[in-house]
């Protein structure tokens, strides 16, 4: 059985091999065999590789923190799925050929969804649904404001904010970028470096006027932080869910205390740790529907092999991408 591997951190393109590793055999009781389809890389799955994440791996590791396949073999008891269904496993170590997974620990979902699609259910759209959710409450008609708009969960938070009809004001760095969000549902898209509170809260009053933005999410944290904070309505929650910029919060003191800003975290990994398994599988299920509906969706930019999954861990690296990033683990079924 194939699978891409790390024995150290490093850059992807050096570290990521793929390499034979042991046959599962049969599954047991209450356990099952996945026949992984394919498998997106993940921002967390880039700093695990270079030895940035939030925790240390013991080596051999294989990285993919989510990903689709179907069930090729149930063992004894297993009555929640069957062979064939196409299921999302909620374990890690998702860039293998089989994994073998506890039938409570698998999602299954519509057998006619699209599967690059549904792949990156996991990650992204859960994150932008708990950002939509885990705070506010939100409202029909509220606003609410994002940088990296055009990214992963940039791009659900747009779709999903839709459905609700909640407004978005989106912040990106590229000219590129507005067309394609507008046509996903974004009401307003701001090209800005973030390097100017002023300059950014000018532009957003522009373009919605005296309207109150309740939430802002912030995927970039540093000097980005503060100019979103600028831009918030008074008693407003910024929540940080990522440090693409790599530097610490960074923001006026005065907004906390003068406009009643709230500085919140989310990390998707706590949510799922501190979630009960039948809240998640709910949450996947729900998103799995708009999927399969074709309601929600991310670009995809291009989808490797596994032979070449170094290369792929490269490619999702760079940045200016204007997609993810898949590994394709079973080719007859990858789509």
């Amino acid at each position: 059985m194939k699978a891409a591997s790390i024995s150290k951190y490093g850059a992807p393109l050096d570290v990521v091999e793929c390499v034979d590793v042991a046959d599962l055999g049969e599954p047991g009781a209450g356990r099952v065999v996945v026949r992984m389809a394919l498998a997106p890389i993940n921002p967390a799955d880039l700093l695990t590789i270079k030895g940035d994440y939030a925790r240390d791996v013991e080596f051999p590791f294989i990285p993919g923190t989510e990903g689709v396949g179907r069930v090729e073999a149930v063992g004894e008891g297993v009555a929640a799925v069957e062979v064939g269904d196409l299921v999302v496993p909620m374990p890690r170590g998702t860039w293998q050929e089989r994994l073998l997974v506890r039938e409570n620990l698998l999602i299954k979902v519509p057998a006619g969804g699209p599967l690059r699609q549904l792949a990156m259910l996991k990650v992204n759209p859960a994150t932008a649904d708990g950002l939509l959710s885990e705070f506010g409450p939100l409202e029909a008609g509220d606003w609410v404001m994002q940088n990296v708009a055009n990214g992963g969960v940039g791009q659900c938070v747009v779709q999903l904010a839709a459905d609700i009809d909640v407004k978005t004001v989106n912040i990106v760095r590229r000219g590129d970028a507005v067309d394609p969000l507008l046509a996903l549902g974004a009401n307003v898209v701001l090209v800005d470096d973030l390097s100017d509170p002023a300059r950014l809260k000018a532009a957003v009053h522009e373009a919605i006027g005296d309207a109150h933005i309740k939430l802002g999410f912030d995927a970039i944290a540093g000097p980005a932080s503060g100019a979103m904070a600028a831009a918030l309505g008074d008693g407003a929650e910024l929540v940080v869910y990522g440090t693409q910029g790599q530097a610490p919060v960074q923001l006026d003191g005065r907004r906390l205390f003068q406009n009643g800003l709230a500085l919140r975290g989310f990390w998707l990994t706590a949510w799922y740790r501190a979630t009960p398994l039948d809240k998640i599988g709910s949450v996947l299920n729900r998103l799995a529907g708009k999927v399969a509906a074709g309601t929600l969706r991310s670009e995809v930019e291009a989808v490797y092999p596994l032979a070449q999954a170094g290369e792929a861990a490269a490619h999702a690296d760079r940045p200016g991408r204007s997609g993810k990033i898949l590994i394709a683990l079973d080719p007859e079924t990858a789509g």
